[in-house]
C-alpha cells in the first residue's frame, strides 16, 4: 500500500519570516529618512540663506538660487506646529516657515495674515 506523508516543515522558515519582517520594517521606517537626508544634501538651494518678505498680498522669497513672488491664493491651506508654520500649495507639497525667523510680534502678525488669506488645514 502506498501512503503519502507530507514533508516536515522546514526548520528555517521562521528565520525567513523574521528576515522579511525586518527588511519591511527597515524599508518603512529607515529608508524615507535616509532618502530625505540624501535629497537635502544634494540640493544646493537648501544650504544658502533665504529671505522671505511677507505682505498682505503674498510672500517674496529670494536666495542666490531663486527669486519668487507668491500670492496667498497659491496656498490651499496652512498649519502650525511648535517650531514651524507649514504652507500647502498642494495637498502633498508643503513649504516650511521656521518660527525662529520671527520675533514674537512678527509671529502674531504672520499668523493673522495667514488666517485672513489662507484656509486653515
Amino acid at each position: 500500500m502506498l501512503t503519502w506523508k507530507p514533508p516536515a516543515e522546514p526548520h528555517y522558515l521562521p528565520w525567513i519570516v523574521m528576515g522579511i519582517a525586518l527588511m519591511w520594517t527597515l524599508a518603512v521606517l529607515v529608508a524615507p529618512r535616509f532618502q530625505a537626508k540624501m535629497q537635502f544634501r544634494r540640493m544646493p538651494s537648501a544650504h544658502t540663506p533665504t529671505t522671505m518678505t511677507i505682505s498682505h498680498s503674498g510672500m517674496h522669497i529670494r536666495s542666490q538660487h531663486y527669486d519668487s513672488q507668491v500670492a496667498w491664493s497659491t496656498y490651499i491651506g496652512w498649519s502650525e506646529a511648535n517650531s514651524v508654520f507649514v504652507l500647502f500649495p498642494q495637498p502633498r507639497i508643503y513649504v516650511p516657515v521656521p518660527k525662529r525667523a520671527f520675533t514674537e510680534e512678527q509671529l502674531a502678525e504672520f499668523r493673522e495674515i495667514l488666517r485672513r488669506n489662507v484656509s486653515k488645514k
